[in-house]
């Protein structure tokens, strides 16, 4: 008897729900196709992929109405790492039976294995909406919500599939997932709270980011007692040193974050991320000549890091050195370093007065990043700057509704009130200003830091 189509998870494991419809199959008498479909398995997985393929295609021919059959020809071309050829499969059956909750999932998990996710979401929300009870559908579809930056609906699914009565992977690894959700959405006691109903953390994962959302939440003695427990359990990882340095910086110990940086280098001597932590104390304090060495020496340790070159080419933009800055910018962009770096890039073109390249810049951003704070703050400066303040103040209330936490967004809102003579607006967006920048220059590198190491678990 042909196997039951295994439902699989998109981390990479097989997750062993097997459907109702399934289950009664098997316990009816075997397809008259079974024999000649176990022999094209066996020859599958003795390597001879073209027989097996050929007796696929026969059996098809003799049975070209059995959604079933395709399926199970679908996974197992799947679990023999034949994603290409699975795919066809998987649609056959879907043409037959579009309700055929086993080929809807593995023909989404079977994009997800070969990058195509954005085609993998709509057949999981599709499967989900099917059968509502399916944990393994939600985890999945979380996941990929996840890795697609659909954060809120990322956190919905994840909830649920965590508290299924049957979780579909381990619930440590489900909370992770949904505490990462819950961070981007800046949710952090709801993030804190979901960490802490489990104690899954054989890699340090699950105390690395209960600490940075702690210390989020302005709950810095929390923080510092779990990253204390990290660098005791987890000694020669730098991103326990990193983030306790970072918490230290937040609650203005400047001192104790550097004996932090310095412990661990003694540890992990040249450690890139380290060397990188010192260029951020430095900034942080004011001393940018000294940034700019250690984010240097950070840079030839490593020279993949794309945050070490965005901080270098802040540095040197302060400093004048604006060609230098843009190469570093451009570096940082060329190793995925998101949207904010793209718009420092564009902004320093907009200060340079470079305006038209500045334009085109942002416009190829706005496709890339819709609904970006940052590309919107980018277009009111542009805007500003070229005199239309009823364009830039639309683009940075935008920015400011996108994210009330940019102080660069509530200055900039600021100038375009000062310059058409709307003081009070002017002076309450200058107030939010100075009020936000103090708090954003301590927390954003810890920002930064939770969510290059906590973007997905999707595999």
């Amino acid at each position: 008897m042909p196997r039951p189509v295994p439902k699989r998870s998109v981390s990479g494991g097989v997750v062993s729900l097997a459907l109702a419809g399934l289950a009664l199959l098997a316990a009816q008498s075997q397809p008259d196709w079974a024999g000649t479909f176990q022999q094209a398995v066996s020859q599958l997985r003795d390597g001879e992929t073209a027989a097996a393929i050929s007796s696929f295609d026969g059996l098809w021919k003799s049975h070209p109405r059995d959604a079933q059959l395709a399926a199970w020809i679908g996974a197992e071309l799947d679990s023999t790492s034949h994603h290409q050829e699975a795919a066809p499969w998987y649609q056959r059956a879907l043409a037959i039976q579009p309700d055929f909750e086993p080929a809807l999932n593995n023909l989404a998990l079977n994009y997800a294995i070969q990058g195509e996710i954005s085609k993998a979401q709509p057949l999981l929300r599709r499967a989900l909406k099917m059968n509502p009870s399916d944990a393994s559908a939600a985890y999945n579809l979380g996941l990929i919500d996840l890795r697609l930056g659909q954060y809120r609906e990322a956190a919905g699914v994840l909830a649920q599939s965590r508290n299924a009565p049957t979780p579909p992977a381990p619930v440590d690894r489900i909370a992770l997932a949904e505490a990462t959700a819950l961070f981007h959405l800046r949710q952090y006691a709801p993030a804190a709270e979901v960490l802490q109903k489990t104690s899954g953390d054989a890699d340090g994962s699950r105390l690395l980011l209960l600490g940075s959302v702690q210390a989020l939440g302005r709950n810095l003695p929390a923080s510092v007692k779990t990253f204390q427990e990290v660098v005791r359990r987890f000694p020669d990882d730098p991103q326990a040193y990193y983030r306790l340095a970072l918490v230290f910086l937040q609650g203005r110990l400047d001192h104790e974050a550097r004996d932090v940086l310095e412990v661990g280098l003694k540890r992990i001597p040249g450690s890139p991320l380290l060397l990188y932590g010192k260029a951020v104390l430095d900034d942080a304090i004011g001393n940018p000549d000294e940034a700019v060495v250690w984010v240097k020496k950070s840079l030839d340790e490593d020279s993949k890091q794309g945050p070490a070159w965005a901080l270098l080419g802040k540095l040197e933009a302060s400093m004048g050195q604006t060609d230098d800055a843009l190469d570093a910018y451009h570096r940082a962009a060329g190793l995925g370093a998101g949207a904010e770096v793209d718009v420092d890039a564009a902004e320093l073109l907009i200060r340079l007065q470079r305006i038209p390249e500045a334009e085109r810049e942002l416009q190829g951003l706005a496709k890339r990043y819709p609904d970006s704070a940052r590309v919107e703050r980018g277009f009111g400066k542009l805007y500003r700057d070229e005199r239309k303040f009823d364009l830039a103040e639309q683009y940075l209330k935008r920015a400011v509704n996108l994210d009330p936490e940019d102080p660069d967004a509530h200055f900039a809102l600021g100038e375009v009130f000062r310059l058409t003579h709307r003081m009070d607006e002017a002076k309450k967006e200058f107030a939010i200003f100075h009020d936000k920048k103090q708090v954003r220059q301590m927390v954003h590198p810890l920002e930064m830091a939770t969510n290059s190491s906590h973007g997905s678990e999707l595999k």
